[in-house]
């Protein structure tokens, strides 16, 4: 007999069909992810380097997608109050949770990164430093000294990705008693030799490494502005050592005299030795240095400014110097007699030291006996609270 299928035969058959494709997909997709986990656990054992990367970053786009779409199912499911079909989708992103780098395929793949060559050494374990939560490479810097009635021990951590740069602490960084552990010269691998320089700039290792704070005695006068640099190794304890004048770069520089990186205190500027206590010091040379500039015009080009109208003047104050300056006095002026400032001072906080700030707010009317296109001197002086000046002209033009 010939079966003849009716138009609701067919519906029927159709939906049937394409469940069972969304079955198959579904099935596949979440084999695919365990497929790759499973690829790439083999290339972990067999210390592949590159077919584990591989196979796990496929795995991880491949968990993304089935992940996005297992949370998808679990709403619906929730929608639907189909206990079942959520508990399989919760099923499904527990399953995929587990789908990662455990301790021990971290440490082999780092055994095996480690025998390779640079810099496909580097760049496979800043990946191994991305994908797992095992391998944190430690750099401990340890500060350990002693000697006569003292001890000190300090560690510090550093933890960042292998292969990046990082700055060694220098004397500006640390704050120990120099008179008793001397001066920091430098970075050991061992205990009793220097292998980096304070402040150097070295790479993150791929293991754990400590550095060890090579200590010296000796009185050290150092000032980058200046390009001096002066140590004494063989003082002792009651010894007289000169203390250096440095030269100021130009005018606007005014030496304000050397402290002592541990202790804070300062030596006079006219100080011309200093008498060694314990192991000895590092002093650093204090500079004030003010730079005043880019004279600006609120709503108002500063070379074409209107006359017999009042406008705002504002200008730059950078702090050039190593040290803060405070309670600044800024006082406007000109000699041309066209110009009249109807607010000439004003008082600024301050400046920390390599700092810029905008100086504005002094509002100014030129005359109409400005003739268009003339220079307008405007004289700034500022005056910090230990009474040192400084004083800066820069010039407007008339519209």
């Amino acid at each position: 007999m010939q079966t003849i299928h009716t138009s609701s035969t067919w519906k029927r058959m159709t939906v049937s069909l394409c469940l069972l494709l969304v079955s198959v997909s579904l099935v596949f997709a979440g084999a695919q992810s365990e497929q790759m986990y499973r690829k790439m656990s083999q290339a972990v054992t067999d210390k592949d380097v590159a077919g584990a990367v591989t196979a796990y970053n496929y795995m991880r786009t491949q968990i993304e997608k089935e992940y996005s779409q297992a949370m998808e199912d679990m709403q619906k499911a929730y929608e639907k109050r189909d206990r079942d079909a959520y508990e399989r989708a919760n099923a499904t992103i527990r399953t995929l949770k587990t789908y990662r780098l455990s301790k021990d395929q971290s440490d082999t793949l780092l055994n095996a990164i480690l025998s390779e060559e640079d810099p496909q050494r580097t760049t496979d374990a800043q990946w191994l430093y991305e994908n797992s939560p095992y391998y944190r490479p430690v750099l401990s810097l340890d500060y350990s000294a002693s000697g006569d009635g003292y001890r000190y021990s300090y560690n510090q951590r550093l933890t960042l990705s292998p292969g990046m740069e990082t700055t060694l602490p220098s004397s500006d960084d640390i704050r120990f008693d120099t008179s008793r552990t001397g001066r920091l010269a430098g970075w050991g691998l061992t205990p009793d030799t220097i292998t980096y320089q304070p402040g150097e700039t070295i790479t993150m290792p791929l293991t754990s490494q400590t550095l060890y704070a090579q200590w010296q005695s000796g009185v050290a006068f150092t000032d980058p502005i200046s390009m001096t640099d002066v140590m004494t190794t063989d003082s002792k304890e009651g010894d007289e050592v000169a203390v250096p004048v440095p030269a100021a770069p130009d005018v606007s520089y005014i030496f304000d005299g050397w402290k002592e990186v541990s202790t804070g205190k300062i030596l006079d500027t006219d100080a011309t030795t200093y008498t060694v206590v314990g192991n000895g010091a590092e002093f650093q040379a204090m500079w004030k240095s003010l730079a005043i500039s880019d004279l600006s015009a609120r709503h108002y080009s500063i070379d074409a400014l209107p006359v017999d109208t009042q406008v705002s003047i504002g200008f730059t104050l950078k702090n050039q110097g190593t040290e803060s300056l405070r309670d600044l006095q800024v006082t406007l002026s000109s000699d041309d007699p066209n110009v009249t400032f109807l607010t000439s001072t004003m008082t600024y906080r301050g400046l920390s030291a390599d700092k810029a700030g905008v100086a504005s707010g002094f509002r100014v009317l030129i005359g109409s006996g400005a003739q268009s296109g003339s220079q307008i001197p405007i004289t700034i002086t500022v005056t910090d609270r230990a009474g040192d000046t400084w004083t800066q002209t820069l010039s407007c033009t008339v519209r």
